[in-house]
């Protein structure tokens, strides 16, 4: 009867452990590396921090947001403020013309303005069609602005860029966020599924050696005649079932190891199998169970999903491309505002 409760015992170790599966909650936060001193047992937890840091989706999605950021980040250049200096001059012939501008502009995301000053100075002399090179003898100094009135007064391809960037790694983040949450529900699932199915393989193995330990007796009744001989033969039957029960136990636990070993690694990122003694050990317990937790704020929680979340940023976005194409087909009307001030005397050639 003892030998009974203890194998009962076991097999509820495994039906709670498989129940374990239902109520799990994933910690899909940012994963910590493992401690230094690992503790005997292999825990749920740490195989989310080993999926987290080391699953190779995990990695490439990580890759693809950094390679969104850079993009992101090649797009607010177009708004930097940009320096250009030019100088022109001519090589051989009859003039002799030298000129230098130097001219810094910025482009702002309001009304498709953009606002520039430069400076230009020349000496020597210009053919008549490039007398816009002349200047005084002190240079010239310019500073504008110019507005789009129509086309590109909201939006242009710059602007278009800036913002469909930035959406771009807000997307990859919530690919990223997807994929975390996906990886964890597979870990858990492998990590659960060893922990079940090692612990099936100690209830065989339990059943097993109640089943030797039965023969073992039972070879002594036999001897003093308390029992036929045919109580012998049957129990050895059922010591080879069990063999073959307990084999395909341990097939199967190895197995699960295997899998489990896909989402616990080492440092380097290599693949670990977990051994025997790292199964943890549990006892049943099944008062306060909580299977299905109380859902509160149920809209308010689905539109907080990551897949609805992605969904809105993937509308957002053609919308902004729609917006682009629109701008394409209207007129073109800028206003330019500028003011030309000379610096010292007129120089031979130039006008005032």
């Amino acid at each position: 009867m003892q030998a009974q409760r203890q194998c009962v015992s076991k097999v509820l170790v495994v039906v709670f452990c498989l129940i374990g599966l239902v109520g799990l909650k994933p910690d899909i936060a940012q994963a910590q590396p493992e401690p230094e001193a690992e503790t005997t047992e292999l825990q749920s937890a740490d195989i989310l921090s080993s999926a987290q840091l080391h699953y190779p989706k995990i990695i490439e999605g990580l890759a693809d947001r950094r390679a969104a950021e850079a993009r992101a980040l090649a797009a607010e250049g177009a708004f930097d403020l940009i320096f250009d200096v030019q100088g022109y001059g001519w090589a051989t012939g009859f003039y002799d013309g030298r000129s230098v501008e130097g001219t810094m502009s910025r482009r702002l995301q309001d009304y498709g303005a953009e606002v520039y000053s430069g400076y230009q100075v020349s000496n020597g002399d210009f053919p008549i069609y490039e007398d816009k090179r002349f200047t005084n003898t002190g240079g010239q100094f310019e500073l504008g602005v110019l507005f789009s009135l129509i086309r590109d007064r909201d939006i242009d391809e710059e602007r278009f860029l800036l913002t469909d960037t930035d959406l771009a790694t807000r997307a990859a983040d919530f690919d990223v966020l997807l994929t975390r949450i996906g990886v964890a529900q597979q870990a858990l699932i492998a990590y659960w599924r060893w922990v079940a199915l090692g612990h099936k393989q100690r209830v065989f193995e339990e059943l097993l050696s109640i089943a030797m330990l039965r023969q073992r007796g039972l070879e002594q009744e036999v001897k003093r005649g308390a029992q036929p001989q045919i109580v012998l033969t049957e129990n050895q039957q059922n010591i080879t079932r069990r063999k073959s029960l307990l084999s395909a136990a341990q097939r199967d636990f190895h197995l699960a190891a295997n899998e489990l070993s896909l989402f616990y690694r080492d440092d380097d990122g290599d693949t670990v199998i977990a051994s025997d003694e790292r199964l943890p050990s549990f006892q049943p317990a099944a008062q306060n169970l909580n299977l299905i937790p109380a859902m509160q704020n149920v809209d308010q929680t689905i539109q907080q999903r990551p897949e609805v979340l992605s969904i809105r940023n993937t509308i957002t976005r053609t919308l902004r491309k729609i917006e682009l194409n629109q701008n394409e087909l209207l007129p073109q009307l800028d206003l330019k505002l500028e003011m030309v001030q000379p610096l010292g005397s007129i120089a031979e050639g130039g006008s005032s």
